[in-house]
Formats: C-alpha cells, structure tokens, sequence
C-alpha cells in the first residue's frame, strides 16, 4: 500500500474512531458533578483563580497527592466555564478520543491494520473504561495516559534525535505531575528498548531521569511532599496477610468486569479477611487458569511467528505492570476503582490482538474477525450508554450502585445525603442509618443521620449523633458547624461554645464556626468578645451569614440561625 493511499484511509480510521466515542459518551456531556467532584472542584477554591496555578507546584494536595497537572487542568476549566459541567465533559472526553487514536496508532506497529482498529474500538468504548471518562475528577487517569502515550510514540522512532528526546521527556513529566501512574510509562519506555530494540541506550536512561528527576525536585524539595497511606478506609486499615489474601479477588474481579461489565460500582471497600471458597479460592482458581490462558498464547505466537513474541512480552509486562500498584500492597485510597484499569487495558488488548492476529495466520482477521468483535462492540456500547446515565447525578448513581455494592456504607450514606437535597428525610435515614450499622466506626454516617435529626428539629438526637460522629472523626468540620448550630438552637449557650471552640482547633481562622462562636459569646452576655469575634468572622469568611451574625450582635438583636 502506498502512502497516497494509506493516508487516506488512516485519516477515515482515525474519523470513525471520534464519531464512535462522540455517539457512545455523548450522553455524559450533561452529566452533574457528582462524588469527588463536590471536593475536587465544587469546594476546591484553589482551582477558582488561573492565578493559583504556580502555588499548586509547591503544595501538595489533601496532603498525599502531588499532582499539580492535574489540578491545574482544572483550573483552566474552571476559570472558562466555572461551575457549567459541558467543558469539564468534553475536555475528557477529547482526550479520552485522543488516546483511543494513539493506541490504534501503537496496536498497528504490531497487529494487522483492521484487527487494531477494532481493538482501539474497544478500548474506546469498553464499559470498564466508563468511569474513567464520565468522572469528571478522574481526568487525571485519562490524561496522564495521554501525556505517556504521546511519549512513547516519539520514543518508538528508530532514532532519538535532541528533539525527540527532549519533547519525549516533557511529556514524561506531565505524565508524572498528573499522576504517579506516569511511573508506569517510565518502566514502559524501559522495557520497549530492551525487550523490542534488545538495547538500552545511554540516550534512553537520559530521557527517563529527567522527568524522573524533575519531578523529585518538585515534589519533596518544593512541596515537601511525601508519600504517605490513608487510614480511613477498610483496605488501608487491614493488615498485610489481609490484604493478600484479597489480591485474587482483586485480579479476579478486573478480569471478569473485563469479560463481562455486568456489575459495574463505584467506591468498592470490600476485604477478604478469611481464605473462603468463594472469596479466595475460587477468585485463585480463576486468577490460575488466566496465567495458564496467557502462557499458552505466548507459546502460541512463539511457535506461529517467533518475531512477533518480544511483541507478545511487552504488551503481557504492559498489563502485568500495570496491575501491580492495584493489588493493595501498598494500600489505597478503594480496593478495586473501574478507573484504574484504564492503562493495563492497552496491554491486555495488545497481548490478545497478537493472538487474534496469528491464529487467523495468512487469512489474516478481515470478515472474521468482525463477525465476533462487532456484535461485542454493539452490546459493550449499549453497555456504556447505560453506564453513563447511572452518572448523570449524585442521586442516580448512587441509587444504582448501592443496589449491586449492597453493603457498602459509603453508598449508603452519599444516598442519603442526596435524599436530603430531595426532602426525602424519612427514607435518607433509613440509608444514614444502615450506613451507621455496616461501618459504626466511620463518622460521617453518624454526621448525616445528625444532620437528618436536625432538620426534623429532634434537637437531642441531633446533638447525640454529632457527638459521636466527632468522636470517631475529629476532623469533621460539618459535625462541628451543624451540632454547635443545633446547641445555639436550644440556646446551651456553653455547651456550644466549648464544641466550637474544639472545632476551631481543627479549622483555624475559619469564618463560618468563628461566627458561631460569636453567637455564643453573645448568648452568654460577652459582646465585646462576640463582636471582636463577628468582625473576624466577617473577615475571613465574607458573606451574607457572617455579616448578619455581626449586625445582629452590633445592634444588639435576638439572633436566629438557618437549618441545614
């Protein structure tokens, strides 16, 4: 084929892998901000102001993520769309598209030309990538796998030139500050010179510390920050035999939602505790006969076309690496995130697309091929369009997935905050409190089933569930605002000053709780110290609240306090 004639149709190719991701995700582009959005961009006010953007390079973000990229991203959309939802959804979807052609781009060095676009297809569309592209804080995944794809295109050159060297290392580094998973470029990149050029070039190392390096510098020297665990959820809080024992359950469950995107759920915080049947060995069974599959296709291919098996290897190491960060060694912040498979997915195709490839042999895919993979097209994007609607609000994704992850207070207790916002405050404490019964450890369970109280004016109540949401969660900052608002309610004037005098320790120069603190200086007949006290709260937190707080307090008015 000449190159008159293959620019055409890669042109034509690359057409219809955009109108398939615009016609399938389209939906999502309405999509509210739901989850993580609220925290990450919502209530993130370090993302209001383009201005912000150097100090988000020398700080860390809640306090164990470095990705100044990433939140830099989102203050570029935020200062042109503020909070409109359409931008944030089509700048993902872009690059979601975007990485889609790029991996057509990588499969067709390696797999017959058709066979590699119906497998960037897949990628495309597959339901597992779902959450990766509708979750608005989940750019991060999409876009750190752009910046390395667009990398190791330019290092698959036969070549390095300075140029190619240099743009590759930027790339790396935008990588690494959007994510740590850019470090899996860096293992990638290495393993493509070894295992298909069969050399590490003095050339290559260079290109890898530099970004590696750069980002050393600006992590733990500027920001000073560290990697640090979380400890507030039950994977990170279960012991390392726990944990391991839950890691064939973790493959299990990423292959079979890979085969079969049937119960797809966010927030999963399942452990396996006991090696049962079916949580361990059954999943080891399973995980078993899958390394068997993928030994017996590299012997395959090594048999069929012994050239095309370095191929086999990278692609294999792709999916293997990729994985590993995932199996809670190291344990994070879920125990399984649909989002995360979004770069061992590339490998995974790769390593099946070469045995597509060879078993067709000389006939090659062609109509065969399409026969299989376009009826499993069609139903993953009805699949996906399904998916995308679950995300189409706080309250129905969440009223959706608590039905597949039934015991899961996290669900539970996001179901019932969105209940609130419905006035639905009989059926929202039902879920606070079957939040409360799965996990009576956490805190902000008993924080929602207060707030709940609260509004149904059951001022005793309210005051005990916040009282022991704090006691499980001293950084509870809405435990603190809504109990010291139900004790200035029943005027225990004391009572609240010393609960929001203990807030403030943990949220200092805060304007709202100084306010409130204000109140109840005032309630107890210490104006100089309330208005000294309203006047800071003015300050720090200007707003309609905090200026009535203070008019009040000046013109010595009987004061009255809004319900949650």
């Amino acid at each position: 084929m000449t190159e008159d004639t293959e620019k055409p149709i890669l042109i034509n190719t690359i057409f219809t892998i955009v109108m398939a991701g615009i016609i399938v995700f389209f939906p999502m582009l309405l999509n509210d901000f739901v989850w993580d959005d609220v925290v990450q961009i919502v209530q993130n006010g370090d993302i209001y102001s383009i201005k912000n953007i150097p100090g988000l390079f020398s700080t860390g973000n809640l306090g164990i993520f470095y990705r100044p990229v990433f939140y830099s991203t989102l203050a570029v959309l935020y200062s042109l769309s503020k909070l409109e939802t359409f931008l944030y959804h089509f700048f993902q979807l872009s690059i979601h598209i975007s990485n889609a052609v790029l991996v057509f781009l990588l499969f067709k060095r390696f797999i017959e030309k058709r066979l590699a676009f119906l497998l960037s297809l897949l990628f495309l569309i597959h339901p597992i990538n779902a959450e990766a592209v509708v979750f608005i804080s989940a750019v991060s995944d999409t876009l750190f796998v752009f910046f390395g794809l667009l990398a190791l295109q330019l290092l698959m050159k036969k070549q390095d030139s300075l140029r190619t060297g240099i743009t590759a290392s930027i790339f790396l580094l935008l990588s690494l500050l959007t994510k740590e998973g850019g470090f899996l470029f860096i293992a990638i990149i290495f393993l493509y010179r070894l295992i298909l050029r069969r050399q590490i070039f003095p050339s290559t190392l260079a290109i890898l510390a530099l970004p590696v390096g750069v980002y050393s510098v600006l992590r733990f020297y500027v920001a000073n920050i560290f990697f640090a665990g979380v400890k507030i959820v039950p994977i990170a809080e279960a012991s390392l035999a726990e944990r391991i024992l839950t890691i064939p359950k973790i493959v299990f469950y990423y292959i079979s939602t890979f085969l079969f995107p049937v119960r797809l759920a966010i927030s999963q915080h399942w452990v396996v505790r006991s090696a049962t049947f079916g949580d361990f060995y059954l999943p080891l069974i399973f995980d078993l006969g899958a390394i068997v599959a993928l030994t017996w296709m590299g012997i395959f291919i090594y048999k069929q076309q012994k050239q095309l098996f370095p191929a086999y290897i990278f692609f294999l190491s792709w999916f293997l690496i990729g994985l590993l960060p995932y199996l809670q060694l190291v344990p994070l912040d879920m125990t399984v995130a649909e989002r995360w498979f979004y770069f061992p997915i590339i490998g995974l195709l790769g390593a099946c697309g070469l045995l597509v490839d060879q078993i067709f042999g000389a006939s090659k895919p062609g109509n065969k091929t399409a026969l299989v993979l376009i009826p499993i097209l069609v139903m993953f994007s009805l699949r996906t369009i399904v998916r995308t609607l679950n995300w189409s609000s706080g309250y129905a994704l969440y009223s959706h997935d608590e039905k597949v992850e039934t015991d899961n207070y996290l669900l539970k207790n996001n179901l019932a905050v969105e209940l609130i916002k419905r006035d639905e405050h009989d059926t929202a404490l039902t879920y606070a409190e079957e939040a409360i019964r799965l996990n009576s450890d956490w805190g902000k369970s008993w924080s929602t089933a207060g707030t709940i109280y609260l509004i149904k004016k059951d001022f005793p109540k309210a005051n005990h569930y916040f009282r022991e949401s704090l006691k499980r969660d001293w950084g509870n900052f809405g435990a603190y605002y809504y109990l010291g608002q139900s004790l200035l309610t029943t005027r225990e004037y004391l009572s609240a000053k010393e609960w929001i005098e203990q807030g403030l320790k943990s949220f200092p120069d805060n304007g709202e709780l100084t306010g409130m603190l204000a109140m109840a200086e005032y309630g107890l007949g210490n104006q100089p110290r309330a208005l000294d006290l309203a006047k800071k709260a003015v300050s720090w937190s200007p707003g309609p609240q905090t200026q009535l707080i203070y008019d009040t307090i000046l013109n010595q008015k009987q004061f009255s306090l809004e319900q949650p």
